[in-house]
């Protein structure tokens, strides 16, 4: 799909939705996005670090094409919003009027992640890797080496 297809796909929705809505697209050397590309920039300034302190942890080095850098930039972003001052706040503490006092890992440290079972003798905590934590529930995001899963105890 080409942008001008992106473009009308949406324009059509928010039209059904009864959004009044208007596409433009800057032009060539307009710095009308400056804001979107600096932060852009801070993300992926913020992921090489992240993937950085991984491989030096774990002595090897991880290619780009690695699902870990996708989830080092979403993780990125998340302790952006949540860390890097904005005229003075956060952008969490202006959305939610308080500081962030959740608790943290590093990105991609072993934990021991609690997952809910209904068999009885099947153990809890399995050894996992942090990959996030979510946007609203401040749940931890973990990967046990098969699947992805949601938990609130690490």
């Amino acid at each position: 799909m080409n942008p001008r297809q992106i473009f009308r796909s949406i324009l059509h929705a928010r039209h059904a939705l009864g959004l009044l809505t208007r596409i433009s697209t800057s032009k060539v050397k307009d710095h009308s996005n400056a804001l979107a590309e600096n932060t852009v920039n801070r993300i992926r300034g913020l992921c090489g670090t992240l993937m950085e302190q991984l491989q030096s942890n774990i002595k090897m080095k991880i290619g780009i094409s690695n699902p870990l850098w996708s989830w080092a930039a979403r993780h990125a972003a998340w302790l952006i919003n949540r860390y890097k001052p904005v005229r003075g706040a956060a952008p969490y503490e202006l959305v939610h009027g308080r500081l962030y006092r959740g608790v943290l890992a590093a990105f991609a440290e072993p934990i021991c992640a609690y997952y809910k079972t209904s068999l009885k003798g099947e153990k809890k905590w399995h050894r996992s890797i942090l990959l996030g934590k979510t946007e609203n529930q401040d749940a931890f995001i973990v990967w046990n080496g098969q699947r992805i899963f949601l938990t609130r105890s690490v």
